[in-house]
């Protein structure tokens, strides 16, 4: 299974997009998250900014999410 980690912070400000990167050279189509607090990471279509995939390794896609609650510590999965 092709998977990417990362870790993170969520942004200062509750329900704000922050973006991830990963080096799948294609768009992830699931991630499972795990926070230090209560709250939500999730992310709609429509309104947020599209996924991208990598075009070599090492050369990063991206993913754009919001968080429920304001920097909350993150370690996500993609898929």
């Amino acid at each position: 299974m092709d998977c990417w980690k990362a870790t993170g912070t969520t942004d200062a400000t509750p329900d704000t997009e922050f973006v991830v990167h990963h080096n799948l050279t294609r768009i992830p189509i699931f991630f499972i998250y795990f926070l230090d607090r209560a709250g939500d990471i999730y992310s709609y279509y429509g309104g947020m900014t599209a996924w991208t995939a990598a075009t070599a390794a090492g050369n990063d896609g991206s993913i754009y999410l919001k968080c429920s609650v304001a920097s909350a510590n993150y370690r996500i999965i993609l898929f």
